[in-house]
């Protein structure tokens, strides 16, 4: 369940959280930041002179401007937030190289939430995700402390819980939730057009005798691509059973635009996230169900047919898909050996003859051990664990639920391609988590109180995490020991 925490006393509050459709008073910041503003800039161009260096002068203008709007409009921070960590332009441009402009963008974000919320008596949200976000981070610092790398973790694990945290108090009414959403799914627009033209512009991955897009930075893995743009199609999908017009016209030829990147990926694990999203897809927006199963299996099929030859042939005989279950074996080993700590974040390659895990929930307990993982699946559980209609009501009272099981839908895409790449780790992960969360508060009715008392729901949960962690440990064990 979802609650708001106060940053004041009951007495001074101005209200509660942001209802849907109603976004928070902007208060005092903008006035406040002005003042900021006003001081900041003379100091920039006063050092720029004294540098001599006109360059020097705008970088350092612009900045100082930017870090303003951000502080001024969270909500635009979560966004360029967002959109660097698609646009990777550090990988993009040499003189970039080095920067955190994704971490800088993130802490300006996070100041400027923190400093509305605390001016306007606002709540911030607390929910079992972000319990779980936070429980993660911690940890997975804490398995550094027997090395020398815990402050790089720590500003890398960082980024994770700042991420969930910005989406869930911010996403938080029906406007800024839409906004986060087409922001998203245009930069993965933007990842299917990028990795195309530079497809055509003979940057790509020739392997097994055939060519695969590719992106830059972490989705030139056309594997890594693929799967993240599985995320958009299921967006896109989304959209289209909710907007009509023109606007369903546009995201059909969006969803094809992303169906087509995928298939220039040859990626496999990317095609099953492609298929679970359009069987999915069926299977959710069509009443007759049957009717939707005969559809997602002919479009199964389908791809089968037409689809790449690598993308549709399994052999576990076959170097790439045999070097993986290798992987997932050490893993399983590696976290039988130490249980409670794993090998420590970042490490597995290092225990791994250098190659991840290739396998988002293998690298997780490799690296953070039992408990870590079970912070790493509740995760992921509390995602889907809410109801989206209250037991006994008719469904046909909530018609906004549809928007929380598009975005479990796009999740659950992802979350079958992840088993075959390693996403443990990086912002973006967490960032298509946190959509279902939002999605949740914004479009659902508040859960009802529970008569019992928390605690009563918290151990069945806490239960059911662990087995789940437990079976998704044995799961990999075997299926990597009967095909290595």
């Amino acid at each position: 369940m979802d609650r708001p925490i106060p940053l004041a006393t009951p007495s001074i509050q101005h209200g509660g959280p942001a209802t849907p459709g109603q976004a928070p008073s902007s208060g005092q910041v903008p006035t406040f930041l002005l003042v900021i503003a006003a001081v900041l800039l003379p100091i920039a161009v006063t050092y720029g002179m004294a540098t001599e260096s006109e360059v020097r002068v705008l970088a350092v203008v612009v900045a100082a401007l930017v870090a303003i709007i951000v502080i001024a409009q969270p909500m635009w921070g979560l966004v360029a937030f967002t959109t660097l960590l698609f646009t990777r332009p550090e990988d993009s441009f040499p003189a970039l190289a080095g920067m955190r402009l994704t971490l800088a963008t993130s802490i300006l974000a996070l100041m400027g939430l923190l400093l509305r919320m605390a001016l306007n008596k606002e709540p911030f949200v607390r929910s079992h995700y972000l319990n779980c976000v936070f429980g993660l981070t911690i940890w997975a610092i804490i398995t550094t402390f027997s090395g020398s790398a815990t402050d790089e973790a720590a500003q890398d694990l960082g980024k994770l819980a700042i991420m969930a945290f910005l989406v869930v108090n911010l996403a938080r009414d029906v406007k800024r939730f839409w906004v986060l959403v087409w922001g998203v799914l245009g930069c993965t627009v933007y990842l299917a057009i990028h990795s195309q033209w530079l497809y055509f512009n003979g940057v790509n991955l020739a392997y097994d005798g055939m060519t695969r897009s590719t992106g830059t930075g972490i989705f030139g893995d056309p594997n890594d691509l693929a799967v993240s743009l599985s995320f958009g199609l299921g967006l896109a999908m989304m959209l289209t059973a909710r907007f009509k017009g023109w606007v369903r016209i546009v995201l059909i030829a969006v969803a094809i635009e992303l169906s087509w990147a995928i298939f220039m990926t040859n990626s496999r694990g990317g095609m099953l996230a492609f298929l679970t999203v359009v069987a999915g897809y069926f299977i959710m927006s069509l009443r007759q169900k049957s009717i939707a199963l005969v559809l997602a299996f002919i479009a199964v099929q389908l791809f089968l047919l037409v689809g790449p030859s690598r993308m549709t042939s399994f052999d576990n005989q076959e170097a790439s898909a045999n070097s993986r279950f290798w992987f997932w074996s050490n893993a399983v080993d590696k976290v039988k050996e130490n249980p409670i700590m794993g090998v420590g974040f970042g490490k597995f390659a290092e225990n791994n003859g250098g190659m991840v895990a290739h396998n988002t929930f293998a690298q997780s307990f490799a690296e953070t051990g039992f408990p870590g993982y079970c912070f790493f699946i509740g995760c992921i559980y509390y995602c889907y664990r809410r109801r989206l209609v209250p037991q006994g009501e008719d469904e046909s009272a909530y018609p906004d639920h549809k928007v929380v099981l598009g975005m479990r839908l796009a999740l659950a895409g992802f979350l079958v391609g992840c088993f075959f790449i390693t996403r443990t780790f990086t912002p973006n992960f967490y960032l298509f988590l946190a959509l279902p969360v939002a999605a949740e508060r914004v479009f659902l009715p508040p859960p009802k109180p529970d008569p019992d008392g928390k605690s009563a729901k918290r151990m069945p949960d806490a239960m059911m995490i662990m087995a789940i962690a437990f079976l998704s440990i044995l799961f990999i064990k075997i299926v990597a020991e009967q095909n290595r």
